[in-house]
């Protein structure tokens, strides 16, 4: 048996060596491994269902949880709205007010709109920023796409992290109250955190019959299917070892050597041949007798 490296896979399998001594190429020469720590260390590495629970099973879990987070989030986000207003930077240019794209269609819209400048209380080069909606709080894929999202790489919406005027966190538009022809004193709301509480909920949403229906309860609940195969794996090791110590005590029954067993032993020899030794003395000494002492008297 022998380690083979998976190029595609980037790992290591085993497989039964061939003539030359390789590593098989041949898929039926692959090891079907039952038992052993060896086993354990692929299912650890492979295992990717609930029943073989492994770390390509936890990290599927998690980039599942990441996707939800991020898709349920910003379902919430898209909803609300933007703060109105942000000064300018450096990139202002003098005696002119930028107004930051939006998808509200001004142009053709039903009635005129001017907007009135107040130099004393707008400084030159301030950018205006209309409360828009359908912001994305985490960064998606093309056309919203979430399958791309995974645990190691869920991060906030680049536009949000350049710009934080961009955090939707109220549920109300900026309204703009001036009659027609009137200067606009653009009256801007800062808004609410309706919206942002909203967000906050989703970490303890409950549905209609009371349970929890969040991400927190999912994230639990892959910990607690973690721990509970662990402790499953732990409850049949000790199974095993308390089965194998049974064997090996039946075993040094049969074969095995018992100290006190030996000692007792050892005394019931050392009786038997004190014993033995007394007898053969005595018979010594009779054939002495008789082939040395009898009949001396008539000689």
């Amino acid at each position: 048996i022998l380690a083979s490296a998976d190029i595609v896979r980037k790992q290591y399998s085993v497989a039964w060596a061939d003539e030359l001594g390789s590593p098989s190429t041949d898929p039926d020469d692959a090891v079907n491994l039952q038992s052993g720590s060896l086993k354990a260390y692929i299912d650890l590495r492979d295992g990717s269902t609930q029943g073989n629970v492994g770390i390509p099973y936890a990290i599927a879990q998690l980039n599942e949880l990441a996707r939800g987070i991020a898709q349920e989030i910003n379902e919430v986000h898209r909803e609300g709205y933007t703060l109105p207003f942000q000064e300018a930077d450096s990139l202002g240019t003098a005696g002119t007010v930028r107004r930051y794209p939006t998808t509200e269609d001004i142009a053709n819209g039903g009635t005129a709109v001017t907007m009135g400048i107040n130099a004393a209380t707008m400084p030159d080069g301030t950018e205006y920023y209309p409360s828009v909606q359908g912001i994305y709080f985490f960064e998606v894929g093309i056309d919203g796409d979430y399958s791309k999202i995974t645990a190691g790489n869920l991060s906030v919406a680049s536009e949000i992290q350049n710009n934080v005027y961009l955090i939707a966190a109220s549920d109300e538009r900026l309204t703009v109250s001036d009659e027609l022809n009137d200067d606009g004193s653009l009256n801007m709301q800062r808004g609410n955190n309706n919206n942002l509480k909203k967000i906050t909920a989703l970490y303890s949403n409950k549905d209609a019959l009371g349970n929890a229906d969040n991400y927190a309860s999912r994230l639990k609940l892959l910990v607690t299917d973690i721990g509970t195969q662990q402790e499953k794996i732990e409850t049949l090791e000790s199974a095993q070892q308390t089965r194998i110590a049974a064997i090996v005590e039946q075993r040094n029954s049969i074969s095995g050597v018992s100290l006190d067993e030996e000692m007792t032993n050892m005394v019931r020899f050392t009786h038997a041949y004190n014993a033995n030794a007394r007898i053969i003395t005595a018979i010594d000494d009779e054939l002495d007798t008789l082939i040395n002492k009898m009949g001396v008297v008539g000689r």
